[in-house]
């Protein structure tokens, strides 16, 4: 899990660079995304939109809104992502 959670940080930085025009240096896993210069609420749902896409996931609302670094994201990400593959186990094709 470790491996994929460091795989999914990286996506997740590289969305968040990429549409907030940021460079990738100023963001480690720990930075608040508060502290993220030009991060408003538009922009960061935006980016939370792309990390969805980009997994083929619905992260819950209340998560989304938990969320304050980086790590946090990619946690939530891995999580539902493990979800997404119990409840696949655990259906018809187990």
């Amino acid at each position: 899990m470790n491996r994929d959670l460091s795989r999914i940080q990286t996506t997740v930085k590289d969305i968040l660079c990429c549409e907030l025009h940021i460079d990738p240096q100023l963001i480690t896993e720990k930075t608040g995304l508060r502290d993220i210069p030009g991060i408003e609420s538009l922009k960061f749902l935006r980016v939370i939109l792309c990390v969805e896409e980009h997994y083929g996931i619905e992260l819950e609302e209340k998560v989304v809104f938990s969320v304050n670094t980086l790590e946090d994201i990619a946690v939530a990400v891995a999580n539902c992502l493990e979800s997404e593959l119990q409840a696949f186990r655990g259906g018809q094709y187990a």
